[in-house]
């Protein structure tokens, strides 16, 4: 969770004279957290006597699931707080966890909020760790046609009816000599609502006017030295007054293995449920599936066909009712087929963020 959102929450919290014990994160990237000790599940002693408050979006029903099983039953999520924290915060940022979190919480299975189209699989750096392996795969199609793109999105939005947050990225999207058509395609979209350009920072764009529009968020990728062109960019889109946002990324998730794992169901839905890397959904070349690495894993790394798996929903030669039916049965899965040939995401396989190849 972004730091801004939890000290929101906090605040709320606040206002019913409560305080918060502890956070709890299984990845524990620090010992305290706003003055707060951040503890894994397992260390809580007598954990039923306290309150719970799940701050998650995606993988709400997921914890919320866990904690019910594990007897404890009282377990409130964070809309209650969201109610008495002031309305007339209006920033971009918490205007979308507001936003992304009633959706996740209140929407049944078959609805989606943010999404993430890859564009192109042309990048600018060769990442060790890439989620996509572009660095590693011989036969990659650089850019994706944009027509193709267009279609695939507008025909999911048929089906699902709007998109909170479009994510449009590579690759390196800047390498894309079509990515400020598609930008401004997005952008007259009335049925989305958001549109975040991510860029890792290593190319200074031109066709900065497909970027002044209210609806769009530029997101520069921060990976240390590599983004060696983020404070040229920064200068710019201040220049041209163009809402941007820093991600700083300090470790990400060593996920590249693509071997068959032997596990049981039960370690196989653990996994799945608590994946950092699963968020939302993604669409590349026309397909839509659940899981940031998985396309990937399985096209090139496996030579699967993707017409025959069933974790993806082929946009394109799909009818709107097909497209619904596929996901609303995907979302309800508590896990992927690709899971099977994944680590997942844990302390263990936590590695710097950006290093190159």
């Amino acid at each position: 969770m972004e730091r801004a959102h939890v000290v929101d929450w906090q605040n709320g919290l606040s206002k019913y004279g409560g305080e918060i014990n502890f956070y709890i994160d299984r990845l524990r990237d620090n010992e305290v957290f706003e003055g707060v000790p951040v503890v894994h599940y397992e260390e809580i002693q007598d954990v039923g006597q306290y309150l719970i408050i799940n701050c998650a979006s995606t993988n709400f029903w997921n914890i919320s699931e866990f904690l019910f099983e594990q007897g404890i039953e009282t377990v409130y999520h964070a809309l209650e707080l969201l109610k008495v924290v002031p309305e007339d915060d209006k920033t971009a940022e918490m205007l979308d966890a507001r936003q992304m979190y009633e959706h996740y919480v209140n929407k049944n299975n078959g609805s989606i909020y943010r999404l993430s189209i890859i564009i192109t699989e042309k990048c600018s750096l060769r990442c060790k760790f890439c989620t996509e392996y572009m660095p590693y795969i011989s036969n990659v199609t650089d850019h994706f046609d944009i027509s193709v793109c267009e279609k695939a999105v507008l025909n999911l939005l048929d089906a699902v009816g709007s998109l909170g947050s479009l994510m449009i990225q590579g690759g390196e999207l800047f390498t894309h000599p079509k990515w400020a058509d598609f930008v401004t395609w997005c952008t007259k979209e009335s049925r989305i609502n958001k549109v975040t350009v991510l860029t890792n920072s290593t190319i200074i764009p031109l066709n900065w006017e497909a970027l002044q529009n209210e609806k769009v968020l530029l997101a520069l990728d921060d990976y240390g030295h590599v983004s060696g062109k983020l404070e040229r960019i920064i200068e710019e889109a201040k220049k041209w007054k163009i809402n941007y946002t820093i991600f700083k990324h300090e470790h990400w998730y060593d996920v590249a293995a693509y071997q068959y794992i032997e596990e049981t169901e039960k370690e196989r839905k653990e996994k799945f449920a608590t994946c950092q890397i699963k968020g939302c959904w993604n669409i590349s070349d026309g397909f839509l599936y659940r899981c940031t690495t998985s396309y990937y894993k399985m096209k090139y790394m496996l030579s699967k066909d993707m017409y025959k798996e069933s974790d993806f929903i082929d946009l394109i030669n799909s009818d709107t009712d097909q497209i619904r039916r596929q996901i609303e049965e995907i979302s309800k899965r508590k896990y992927i087929e690709s899971c099977k040939y994944c680590v997942g995401t844990n302390n263990d396989n936590m590695i710097t963020a950006g290093e190159q190849v």
